[in-house]
């Protein structure tokens, strides 16, 4: 159901940002139907994964991001709690777009 609702969505749009992209999944789903597209994860380990995913199944158009989106400018400090799954982005003082994450 989910890809059905995005296969048309894509139909209607020549762009699509595949934001917080975990593994990239809609990302390289967009890139197949679309060509090039931009997915934008955080975690260093899922933007590589995305990186190698897109390599191998030929999605070279696709951009892969290691960065947070945030509406305010400078580095998040992000946390996570295993025992509960939850992540605390610290925010910046100053506004911005695009964050890149260290």
């Amino acid at each position: 159901m989910m890809l059905a609702c995005l296969t048309r969505l894509l139909q209607r749009t020549a762009q699509f940002m595949d934001t917080g992209a975990f593994l990239g999944y809609y990302g390289c789903y967009a890139s197949a139907l679309l060509g090039g597209r931009h997915a934008i994860e955080r975690n260093l380990l899922y933007a590589n994964a995305i990186r190698e995913s897109a390599r191998v199944n030929g999605f070279s158009q696709l951009r892969v991001f290691q960065a947070a989106l945030s509406a305010f400018r400078g580095s998040p400090r992000a946390t996570t709690r295993m025992r509960d799954a939850t992540i605390t982005l610290d925010k910046p003082r100053t506004q911005s777009h695009l964050s890149p994450c260290y």
